[in-house]
């Protein structure tokens, strides 16, 4: 399923604009707070218009400022997973996942209720109320209900943000494998790098309502091009070059780039193309890694993070092959 996204929107506070175009079952965007990963999904759905624009899935035209085409949101076979799940408390669980199913005998739709909820392995919980639910067992009530109204494309509002970290780990798993099993295709917003490369390939970098980069999960990590994307990704080690000098570093390479990084787990102990001098400032120990921030001679803080154990001196590696270029 192709969808094509190209949409501008001024608020008060900032301006949003962003060209989306993907083939992909699953699509992240990553980003903070704030910075338009909402607005972007709301915009499809149809509860935000946009100022200008198109909005198109396959050949299904949502919307067109320019022929004045706005599908109202509830033609646009639109599926929206909210972050706090959206049941209604009074309904129970069979009542909350056919609300929208219209127009159908109560054998049609008691036949398309069951079926869907033994796909999600909910058909225990048809009777029960949303307040008896655990997180994950109201997740896929949310998406049992998604589903039931046969959505063209799904859309994932921070579904994982609320949970504790187990349960998050175990629903990730789970709503991947429900997506896929669906046939839908899904776009996911979250400020979680983790979740958006587990969830999907491809990922699009957002900040202040426009695009950073985008591109497959292995080059943004490995290879972002731009100091933005860089942030974005966690990236906490970049120095400033000057004429190919990083003074910071003490060395001097061939790049027109302004800026160049490296992942604190792209030093070495023992050996490389280059060396720096450091003094360890601080060490923070996990279960099998100990992460080091360290000064250089020019007063710069540098992370590196070793295997747990290992013998950190004053010098550590690196080869010229783990150098980012930014631009």
């Amino acid at each position: 399923m192709n969808i094509f996204i190209d949409v501008k929107k001024e608020f008060p506070s900032f301006s949003f604009s962003l060209k989306y175009d993907s083939n992909a079952r699953i699509t992240s965007l990553l980003g903070p707070s704030g910075s338009g990963k909402s607005v972007f999904l709301k915009i499809i759905s149809g509860i935000i218009k946009p100022d200008e624009g198109i909005v198109k899935i396959n050949d299904r035209v949502l919307f067109d400022s320019s022929k004045k085409i706005n599908v109202p949101p509830q033609k646009r076979r639109v599926g929206y997973l909210f972050q706090n799940y959206a049941l209604f408390p009074t309904m129970n669980v069979y009542k909350n996942m056919t609300i929208a199913l219209k127009g159908m005998s109560k054998k049609e739709k008691d036949g398309k209720a069951h079926e869907v909820a033994k796909m999600l392995k909910i058909e225990h919980l048809l009777s029960r109320m949303p307040e008896l639910l655990s997180g994950g067992e109201k997740q896929r009530v949310a998406l049992a209900r998604l589903l039931l109204t046969n959505p063209d494309i799904i859309l994932l509002d921070e579904p994982f943000s609320a949970l504790d970290v187990a349960l998050r780990n175990t629903l990730r798993i789970e709503m991947k494998s429900l997506i896929e099993q669906s046939g839908k295709s899904a776009i996911l917003v979250t400020h979680d790098m983790d979740e958006a490369f587990f969830m999907s390939s491809y990922t699009y970098l957002i900040k202040n309502g426009n695009l950073v980069e985008k591109g497959d999960n292995e080059t943004l990590y490995y290879k972002p091009r731009t100091l933005e994307g860089a942030k974005l990704l966690s990236i906490k080690n970049i120095f400033g070059v000057i004429d190919g000098c990083v003074s910071d570093l003490n060395i001097h390479i061939q790049t027109k780039c302004p800026y160049v990084a490296i992942r604190d787990s792209s030093f070495s102990l023992d050996n490389g193309d280059f060396n720096v001098n450091v003094n360890i400032q601080s060490i923070e120990e996990s279960l099998d890694l100990s992460r080091y921030q360290m000064k250089t001679e020019s007063g710069k803080i540098i992370s590196a993070s070793f295997e747990k154990g290992a013998r950190v001196g004053n010098r550590i590696f690196f080869n010229k092959e783990d150098l980012i270029e930014l631009y």
